[in-house]
């Protein structure tokens, strides 16, 4: 059976993945009250290396699509700033 890549939800700030990940996707939803931003760490919390940072505008989304994904090492940790609703990520523990 083949492995599919794992979609997840967040709403805060928090570990993704303690094992090596690929990341294939990222969308982020901003609330009407300012611009957001979310940083993505090679690591277990927000002390690992920064790999990411991705933002929007004031009510709006964005994402990130990377052709060949983006390699975590040690795992993955996300850091939701002010005014994040969401942020959907999309990887595959290898």
């Amino acid at each position: 059976m083949e492995k599919l890549p794992v979609i997840r939800n967040m709403a805060a700030s928090g570990l993704v993945s303690n094992k090596p990940a690929m990341i294939y996707g990222i969308l982020i939803n901003s609330a009407a009250t300012g611009a957001s931003t979310a940083i993505i760490y090679d690591g277990e919390n927000a002390t690992g290396k920064q790999i990411l940072t991705i933002g929007t505008i004031t009510s709006h989304s964005a994402q990130f699509s990377p052709l060949k994904g983006v390699y975590c090492e040690k795992g993955i940790y996300v850091s939701l700033g002010a005014n994040v609703t969401s942020l959907t990520l999309v990887y595959e523990n290898i």
